[in-house]
């Protein structure tokens, strides 16, 4: 697990999300409603990658909810082109955001 410099919590774990809940991290807006995609890249049962979208953007990118989610060339293809998009967190703020009452 990688590790980034946070300015409110020192040095802490990174989650990975898209740039809408970044957003609301920085202004302190309620949280966004969130998918939590655990994905499985290497086949093993372990999860490879997890990262959090708001469920706006996983609609607006055409990402399957989680639980519906088909392992097929087109969803490796959607899922490759969001894990680009994607901005790292400190773990501890994000945490707080997803506490906050909406």
């Amino acid at each position: 697990m990688g590790r980034i410099m946070c300015s409110s919590h020192g040095t802490t774990g990174i989650v990975h999300v898209s740039s809408d809940i970044v957003a609301g991290i920085r202004i302190g807006q309620p949280a966004l409603q969130i998918f939590q995609y655990d994905i499985d890249w290497l086949g093993d049962g372990r999860v490879s990658v997890s990262y959090f979208v708001s469920k706006d953007y996983a609609n607006r990118v055409g990402l399957p909810e989680p639980a519906g989610a088909l392992f097929d060339t087109e969803f490796e293809e959607k899922y490759a082109t969001v894990c680009d998009a994607l901005a790292a967190v400190c773990d501890k703020c994000f945490n707080e955001y997803l506490h906050k009452m909406a």
